[in-house]
């Protein structure tokens, strides 16, 4: 029987707010731990997770078992980063 395995790599950028330094180095670890969580949930395989103050860098594989669009995992990522956070939580504007 034929097979046929698809592992597509993206590389991601989130950037904060207006952009602002808002990411020092007491809080990316845990919103690196964080965003892996989120990954793992859902099924998407974080090859790096990196970042500095005013943006986070992710290196992920998309695998033929979440058959979506690339932008349909983007969202979706997105999404649930934001959800997590809830509202009003991002600092001033």
């Amino acid at each position: 029987m034929a097979q046929s395995l698809h592992v597509v790599g993206v590389h991601l950028v989130f950037g904060t707010r207006c952009p602002r330094p808002m990411l020092d180095s007491t809080v990316r670890p845990g919103l690196f731990n964080y965003v892996a969580g989120i990954l793992h949930n859902l099924e998407r395989r974080a090859v790096m997770l990196g970042g500095v103050e005013d943006h986070v860098l992710i290196a992920c594989l998309l695998t033929k078992g979440g058959a979506r669009s690339r932008k349909s995992h983007t969202h979706e990522l997105k999404e649930t980063t934001t959800q997590q956070r809830g509202p009003g939580k991002e600092g001033e504007r």
